[in-house]
């Protein structure tokens, strides 16, 4: 291996953080490039120091290392990264490439710190190393302040491509509304909230809201025969996938399930899809519907499995039933054997001190956890606790849906952090990704299950009840019905 590539596998181990792949690799190179790759292993272990006692000449490893060192700085030292950066900007003769890169990853350092000049580290970050990371901390910290000005110059600065997303056009109508103008293109932000509201997604039902439109499912059922599933089952892993599955050998039964669908055009996966939705194979049918890009089609990919069991515990617990199945499919995607790394069991994913408590305060005798994976006893307990959470958050489906993944001690302090903020921007400041997308996701899948179960459209319920002395209007809290108002 030569040292140039040598030298390329250590920088991808640390810019990995993996510092022994490094240091293995390290041995492989020549006594001066050693040198150079140990200061570099120093420097990421402690680039305070290294970079107060560092007096190198300029030279190309000593630009990567110094820039690894700032970066590790930033991390927790943001000014003193920043000055570090500006004094070797007048030492060494970095590239384009790298200052570009430098001053991305130093504003989105300020960003994560909540640097009071962050916004204006973002600003300036130049246009050809804008990423992903970049466009979401502006528009997070524009839409914190409410500067609708700057919403819509951010989201004019992307490309028409990078402005597709339901997300980007939304917000992109959120400003053009407040600033009381229209688009580049003539358009007003009611136009743009109508094109949105077509489709069936978190955006599209806050879009619908801010006209009031019909939310729009876009329901496209596959096509298929009897014909077509008789072919299937012609095929021997997918007649050992059904044997092994109606054997209660579920790991067996999705090897042979995914080895067979794996092979299988688009076509012939949507109908597999809803072979297996038709089996009560609920999780395998979103899969494969998934594979077969068949994401219209609403009766695998929201089913109303094991309605009479949901249908008891939202009654009982006075919940929206909708709602329920909306946490049910993002928490299991109905399989009821579901084991999460960290412990949680069955269709609604409890934790086993939770359901503990849970069933103690429903009156539910548990003599093992794996009872929790009873479908009928699932339901109860998570019935029971989505119960808690919103008799916690005074009946706001947004604020206990966020407890229910995250527990309840941070929705009140993110409140807390943000109470003046309209109830769509605040659900964009969640601090972890994970919650943010698992709000969206649970809310708006709430919608698609009302419909699939004729219910009468609700609001979209990302709301806040106003704070007293905020200066901005909020919306009240929507209700959803219970499952025993016979108006739902």
């Amino acid at each position: 291996m030569t040292e140039e590539l040598l030298w390329q596998r250590i920088r991808l181990a640390m810019d990995k953080g993996q510092t022994a792949l490094a240091s293995a690799l390290t041995k492989h190179l020549t006594p001066a490039t050693q040198l150079w790759a140990m200061r570099w292993q120093m420097i990421h272990q402690n680039p305070a120091k290294v970079l107060a006692e560092w007096n190198e000449p300029d030279h190309h490893y000593a630009r990567e290392v110094v820039i690894h060192g700032i970066k590790r700085l930033a991390i927790k030292e943001f000014d003193s990264a920043q000055t570090y950066w500006e004094n070797y900007q007048r030492r060494y003769a970095f590239s384009a490439q790298q200052i570009g890169e430098m001053q991305r990853d130093l504003a989105l350092a300020s960003f994560k710190q909540n640097h009071p000049q962050a916004l204006k580290w973002l600003t300036a970050v130049n246009k050809n190393y804008l990423n992903e990371a970049v466009t979401n901390a502006r528009m997070n910290m524009v839409l914190r302040q409410q500067q609708w000005q700057a919403v819509a110059d951010f989201v004019s600065e992307l490309s028409e491509e990078e402005r597709k997303p339901p997300k980007w056009r939304y917000w992109y109508a959120r400003a053009l509304e407040q600033l009381q103008q229209t688009s580049k293109e003539n358009k007003s932000a009611k136009q743009i909230f109508a094109e949105l509201a077509q489709e069936r997604d978190y955006y599209g039902f806050l879009a619908a809201d801010r006209i009031g439109a019909p939310y729009q499912m876009q329901d496209r059922p596959t096509a298929y025969t009897p014909a077509d599933f008789m072919q299937l089952t012609k095929i021997l892993s997918i007649k050992s996938a059904r044997e092994f599955y109606f054997m209660g050998m579920t790991a067996q039964a999705k090897e042979e399930w995914d080895y067979a669908t794996e092979r299988l055009s688009p076509q012939q996966q949507a109908i597999a899809a809803n072979l297996a939705s038709q089996w009560n194979w609920h999780d395998r049918a979103l899969v494969t519907a998934g594979k077969a890009k068949a994401f219209d089609d609403l009766k695998v990919r929201f089913p109303l499995a094991y309605r009479s069991q949901v249908e008891t515990g939202a009654q009982a617990q006075g919940l929206n039933l909708g709602w329920v199945y909306g946490i049910i499919r993002q928490e299991s995607a109905f399989a009821t054997d579901a084991r999460s790394r960290s412990g949680a069991l069955g269709l609604m994913q409890l934790m086993p001190g939770t359901a503990k408590l849970v069933a103690k305060k429903i009156g539910l005798k548990l003599n093992s956890m794996g009872e929790v994976l009873d479908v009928d006893t699932n339901i109860s307990l998570g019935t029971g606790y989505l119960r808690q959470m919103l008799d916690k958050f005074n009946g706001n489906y947004m604020l206990a849906t966020a407890a229910y993944n995250a527990g309840p001690g941070r929705p009140i302090r993110w409140t807390a952090e943000n109470p003046c903020l309209p109830a769509d921007i605040w659900v964009e400041m969640i601090p972890f990704d994970e919650t943010r997308d698992y709000v969206r996701r649970v809310l708006s899948y709430a919608k698609v299950f009302e419909a699939r179960l004729g219910h009468q459209q609700t609001p979209f319920p990302v709301v806040l009840t106003p704070v007293e002395g905020c200066p901005v209007e909020l919306q009240q809290v929507h209700r959803l019905p219970r499952e025993d108002d016979p108006s739902s």
